[in-house]
Parts: structure tokens; C-alpha cells; sequence
């Protein structure tokens, strides 16, 4: 088996690397991000529970998509 990808694989990986960077937070930095504040919801805001699953469950937005809901279930 050979390891080695294509310079357009390695070119496409390392643009998302570029992209997802930003967005990594330092290993020492403390927060204080609760899922409400990750989606910039209001802590009455009733509908904070459907739109957090709507963004965990979306494939396209995030990759995890329904399966694991569907095994627990």
C-alpha cells in the first residue's frame, strides 16, 4: 500500500487545514463558550435547543450528520 497522496489531495487538505486554523483555540486559554454562546443564542431563547441539534445532526455543516442518533435510538 502506498502512503502517499496526490499534490492535488495534499493542496485540498492543506487548504482546509488553512481554513480550521483561525478557529483553533489555545491549549491554555480558558472559556467560558457554552453551546448557546457557540450559536449566539440568548439562554431563553426556546428554540436554542432545536437549532443546536439542527447544527450537531447537519452533515453538511459539520460532518456527523444523523447516524449517531439513529444508533443510540
Amino acid at each position: 500500500m502506498n502512503p502517499s497522496i496526490s499534490p492535488a489531495e495534499a493542496k485540498k487538505q492543506l487548504d482546509r487545514i488553512a481554513d480550521i486554523y483561525p478557529y483553533i483555540k489555545e491549549e491554555d486559554v480558558q472559556t467560558n463558550d457554552t453551546v448557546l454562546t457557540t450559536l449566539n443564542k440568548q439562554f431563553h431563547d426556546e428554540n436554542a435547543i432545536s437549532d443546536y441539534l439542527a447544527y450537531v445532526l447537519d452533515p453538511n455543516g459539520n460532518g456527523v450528520g444523523i447516524q449517531p442518533l439513529h444508533n443510540l435510538l
